[in-house]
């Protein structure tokens, strides 16, 4: 089970391709992932997830968080960064989602 986001509305104004960005992994082969670190995930999803021109990934930093969110508010399509902790494991629940407090979320547009 992939985390992704259809980006359908968004790239008609911003004249990209429809596409789905995948952002993280939660389920595979019947194991849920939350309880590995977002680096191990994100290390899966690689090898999982082949990238083309339907199918992307969301730039990333580990450094430069100031000068990457700047970049994000020149791109029509985005509303913001995420930014986690490498070291963050998934909080589920039956009931819908749940607030991770190793993951924050910085809009520059709502």
């Amino acid at each position: 089970m992939l985390v992704v986001e259809w980006m359908k509305r968004r790239c008609v104004d911003a004249k990209l391709p429809e596409c789905v960005y995948v952002h993280d992994v939660y389920w595979l082969n019947g194991e849920w992932l939350g309880r590995k670190m977002l680096v191990e995930r994100s290390n899966m999803l690689g090898k999982l997830v082949v990238v083309n021109e339907l199918v992307r990934r969301p730039d990333e930093v580990e450094t430069g968080f100031t000068e990457f969110f700047k970049k994000q508010t020149t791109i029509p399509y985005t509303e913001g960064v995420v930014i986690k902790s490498k070291q963050s494991f998934i909080i589920g629940g039956t009931n819908g989602s749940k607030d991770n407090p190793m993951f924050v979320k910085v809009k520059w547009r709502e």
